[in-house]
Order: structure tokens, then C-alpha cells, then sequence
């Protein structure tokens, strides 16, 4: 089984780091904009940790990842939330603003015009209004109030698009993570 952690900053057991620089840990380098020197249908977890947020060609990249991953396999994602301004600023080379949303369009059951070749489903989502990093303790904000409003948001699908969508700009998730599994074959299209 092979396990690619992808220009991350949280590290993963069992990983092949890849990284277009070298560095701690790096066990590949290569550019996911540039293609992974992995073959079709080899990979059965990948681990984005706010990769995405630097890649001109974000429809591209999941491609190639769905190239090299396996039916089923695995794609956890983490991102800084679109209606943040402060989670997103904090990332200047940041190309666009991403929700669960933007992640719709890869889901053939979601959107019938999905594109061919990086097709994915949504199998789990969670919003998180803020983002405790290592050695922080909740604050007030962090804590309480953050728990409330996420399992408030974190509900079921439906409940986090009206908060992405009505209430995301006036609140400001400042993260959220999205587990997809690649799908290969398209049992929604299937005859009976």
C-alpha cells in the first residue's frame, strides 16, 4: 500500500513525503502541478494539508491525483475556508478561496457536468471555526463557543451549506477538511 503525503505540514505514518523542495522527511520530490512519478492506479492514501491552496491549475492537480490513487482510495484534505479573510490571508500565495462546495463539482452524483478523469465523492466534512495549532489551548472562542457552533454547522451536509452559504461570511470557518474517495467506475450510471 502506498501512502503520499503531498508539501505537508502535519506528518502521517507510513507516508512517502513529496515535495517539490527538499527538506526534513522529503522522500520524493515532484511538483503535483508537474505530475507525480507515480504510476496509474498505485496509491491508496493521499494527504493534502494546504497544498491545494497553491495550485494555479486546481481542476489539473485533481487529476493527477486521481490518475495515480486506486478506486477507493483515500484523499483527506485540509484547506483554509473561503469565508475566512484572516485564514485565508494568512497564505499570500494562496490562488483561490475554497468551502466543502468546490469540492461538489468532482461528484458526479452531485454535478451531472463533473469532469471526466478526477472524479471523487464527499464522504465526510467538518467545518472548524478555529484552528488549534500545536501546544495551544482554547480560548474562550477556541473552545466553548467554537464547539458549539461546529457541531451546530458540522450536522449533516445540508446543515453545513446553509452555514457555508448563509452564515460562513458573517461567522468565518477558518479551516474546514473534507475526506474524498476516488471513484474509478460509475455505479450511478449503470443500467438495471
Amino acid at each position: 500500500m502506498v501512502s503520499l503525503e503531498i508539501d505537508g505540514t502535519r506528518r502521517h505514518r507510513g507516508t512517502l513525503k513529496v515535495s517539490k523542495s527538499a527538506g526534513p522527511g522529503v522522500a520524493v520530490l515532484a511538483d503535483l502541478a508537474g505530475g507525480l512519478p507515480f504510476k496509474d492506479d498505485t496509491v491508496e492514501e493521499v494527504y493534502l494539508d494546504h497544498t491545494l491552496e497553491d495550485v494555479r491549475d486546481f481542476p489539473g492537480a485533481m487529476k493527477e491525483i486521481w490518475r495515480v490513487c486506486r478506486a477507493g482510495a483515500l484523499i483527506h484534505v485540509w484547506l483554509a475556508h473561503g469565508t475566512s479573510a484572516w485564514a485565508s490571508s494568512r497564505n499570500p500565495r494562496q490562488v483561490r478561496p475554497f468551502t466543502i462546495e468546490t469540492f461538489d463539482h468532482f461528484d458526479p452524483e452531485r454535478n451531472p457536468n463533473y469532469p471526466p478523469g478526477a472524479t471523487f465523492e464527499i464522504e465526510h466534512a467538518k467545518l472548524s471555526l478555529t484552528t488549534l495549532r500545536d501546544g495551544q489551548r482554547p480560548r474562550l472562542t477556541g473552545g466553548v463557543i467554537s464547539t458549539v457552533v461546529e457541531a451546530l454547522a458540522n450536522r449533516n451536509r445540508g446543515s453545513q451549506y446553509r452555514w457555508e452559504r448563509w452564515l460562513g461570511s458573517f461567522i468565518g470557518f477558518e479551516e474546514f477538511f473534507v475526506l474524498l474517495t476516488v471513484v474509478k467506475s460509475a455505479p450511478w450510471a449503470e443500467e438495471p
